[in-house]
This record gives structure tokens, sequence and C-alpha cells, in this order.
């Protein structure tokens, strides 16, 4: 089996306001990707809230951090995603409660 450490998602914010989005999918050739570390940052000037979900190909997903509050200048490292594992094919997608306010950073270990 084969690991490679890298940063998934580079401080990357949702374009609309409570959709979720895809922000990663995991290759479909390999055995799946653990997250290692999930930050949410906001710098903006409002307090916002953020889901995050990892759905399996094909299905639909409910958040596995339901609704995280993050207030302006702040950051939150959500212990719920840390080793947790998006299945090959599927993805980790964010949903914030308005647009451009979170900025996420994943970082991940990609298995093959």
């Amino acid at each position: 089996m084969a690991t490679i450490n890298k940063l998934i998602v580079e401080s990357r914010q949702t374009a609309s306001a409570d959709t979720p989005e895809v922000f990663y999918t995991s290759p479909a050739t390999g055995i799946g990707t653990v997250i290692t570390n999930f930050t949410a940052s906001n710098d903006s000037l409002l307090d916002a809230t953020y889901k995050a979900y990892i759905v399996a190909s094909g299905a639909a997903g409910n958040p596995l951090v339901p609704s995280r509050s993050v207030i302006t200048g702040r950051s939150d490292v959500s212990a719920e995603m840390a080793g947790q594992v998006i299945p090959a094919g599927g993805t980790l997608q964010m949903e914030a409660s308005s647009a451009g306010t979170i900025a996420f950073t994943v970082s991940a270990r990609e298995l093959s």
C-alpha cells in the first residue's frame, strides 16, 4: 500500500451560501483518503457557520460537522474530521452560511 501526504484543499471558500460544494474527490483507483488536519478560518467581517460532509460516490450525505460557528478573525480546527476516510471516488463537501467568509484548508493521506 502506498501513501501520499498532501494538501487536498488550500484556503478555499464556498462560492454560494447554504449550498454543499465539492472541494475534493478521492481518486477512484485508490483505497481512499484519510483526513489528517481540517481547519476553517474566518477572516471576513461577518460571523458565519459551516457544515462539512463526506459523501460516498453516488450517495447523499449527512454532515459530519452539522453546524459550527466561526466568528470573524478566528479559526476552527475540527476534531470530528481528523481521521475520517473519504472512500475511493467519494467527495469532501463544504457549506457555509455566507459565501466567501470561511476558508477551508485540509491535509490528508491518499491511500493506493
